[in-house]
C-alpha cells in the first residue's frame, strides 16, 4: 500500500509538470502571436541547434563552430528584441509550483538524487491523511504533553504516576528514534482508562508521520468491523473500500491498536487478531497496542496462542494513577 500511495504522488507530480508545460507553450504560442519576429528567431534557433545535434552524430566536427556561432549570434539578436519589448526571461521559463526541483519530486545532489522538501511534504501530508488520526494528533502529541498533570505520590508501584510517566515518554522516544531497527519490539501499553495510554499513542504516530512513515490508527472495534466487511461483506463497493484498508493494515509501517478488549470479542476477532500479529511480524512490521486490559486478562481473553506471540514480541508497559482527563 506504501507503493500504491508513493505511487499515485509521483502521478501528481507528473500531472503538474504537464499542466506546467501546457501552460508555458501557451504562454509562448501568445508571445509569438504578439511578436511576429521573436517566432522567426525561435523557429531559426531550432533549426540551427537540429543541424548542430546531427553533426555531432554524424562526426562532422569541421562544421560545428560555424553552426554553433550562428546560434549565439541569433540568440543575442532574440535578446535585443525581449528587451525592446520588454519581455524578461522569466515570462519565457516554465513555471513549476517548485522552482527546486521542477516539479519531479528529487533534486540531485553529488550525483545522487534525494527527495525534494516538497516531496517529502507532500508524503507527510498523505500519511496524516491515511491514518485516520488527522483531529487527534492535533491536539495530543509531545508539544502538548503535560506532565504536571499526573502525581507524585508513590503508593503500591515503586514508582510514582509523574515518574513512570516520564520513564514512559522516554521509552516512546527510544522506540521513534529506533524505529528503523528489526530487533526493536512492538510496545504494550497497558492500565486504566485515562492515564494516557492513548495519548502516547497518538504523539508517537505524529513524530512517525513528520519523519515519512505511514501510520494507521484504528481503536480496536472499528479495526476489527473493517476486517469484518472485508472478509464477509457482499457488496462490491464495501469490499473494494474495505480491501484497501485491509492491505493498509498489513503494509503500513505502524498499526496503532488502540482500546483492544473493548470490541466483541468472538473466535473471528481473536483469528484477526493472530493474523495481524503474526504477518506483520514476519514482514517486521510494528505495532502499538494500548489496552485496559491486565496480562492476566489479555492471556485469558484471547488465549495462549495469541499472548505468547505477545510476550515474544511486545514489550509491556504499565499505566497507573489517577485518571488525568478530571484534570483537563
Amino acid at each position: 500500500m506504501k507503493d500504491q500511495i508513493f505511487n499515485k504522488i509521483l502521478y501528481e507530480y507528473q500531472l503538474k509538470r504537464d499542466k506546467a508545460q501546457k501552460q508555458h507553450e501557451q504562454n509562448i504560442s501568445v508571445l509569438h502571436s504578439r511578436f511576429p519576429e521573436l517566432a522567426k528567431l525561435d523557429d531559426e534557433i531550432y533549426e540551427l541547434n537540429l543541424r548542430l545535434s546531427k553533426l555531432a552524430i554524424t562526426g562532422e566536427s569541421d562544421k560545428m563552430p560555424e553552426i554553433k556561432a550562428a546560434i549565439d549570434e541569433k540568440i543575442a539578436q532574440k535578446h535585443k528584441l525581449l528587451d525592446l519589448h520588454g519581455i524578461t526571461p522569466q515570462m519565457l521559463k516554465v513555471h513549476h509550483d517548485c522552482q527546486l526541483c521542477k516539479d519531479t519530486g528529487f533534486i540531485e545532489k553529488n550525483g545522487l538524487y534525494e527527495k525534494c522538501t516538497c516531496l517529502i511534504n507532500r508524503l507527510i501530508q498523505e500519511a496524516y491523511k491515511n491514518s485516520n488520526i488527522t483531529d487527534k494528533i492535533e491536539n495530543e502529541n509531545f508539544s502538548n504533553f503535560d506532565i504536571s498533570l499526573f502525581d507524585d505520590n508513590i503508593t503500591n508501584e515503586a514508582k510514582s504516576p509523574k515518574e513512570n510517566m516520564k520513564f514512559l515518554k522516554q521509552i516512546s522516544y527510544d522506540f521513534i528514534e529506533n524505529f528503523g531497527n528489526k530487533d526493536q519490539k512492538s510496545l504494550l501499553f497497558y492500565g486504566p482508562p485515562g492515564l494516557g495510554k492513548t495519548f502516547l499513542c497518538t504523539s508517537i504516530a505524529k513524530a512517525l508521520m513528520d519523519n515519512s512513515k505511514t501510520v494507521l490508527y484504528y481503536s480496536s472495534s472499528e479495526l476489527f468491523n473493517r476486517l469484518s466487511d472485508y472478509t464477509f461483506s457482499r457488496e462490491t463497493f464495501l469490499k473494494t473500500s474495505s480491501k484497501e484498508i485491509h492491505d493498509l493494515i498489513m503494509d503500513t509501517q505502524l498499526l496503532i491498536i488502540d482500546d483492544l478488549g473493548s470490541e466483541m470479542t468472538n473466535s473471528f476477532v481473536i483469528n484477526q487478531l493472530f493474523n495481524i500479529l503474526n504477518l506483520r511480524e514476519m514482514h517486521a512490521r510494528k505495532l502499538i497496542i494500548s489496552t485496559n486490559l491486565t496480562p492476566k486478562e489479555l492471556n485469558e481473553v484471547y488465549g495462549d496462542r495469541i499472548f505468547s506471540r505477545m510476550v515474544m514480541h511486545f514489550d509491556f508497559y504499565k499505566f497507573y494513577g489517577s485518571d488525568i482527563r478530571w484534570k483537563l
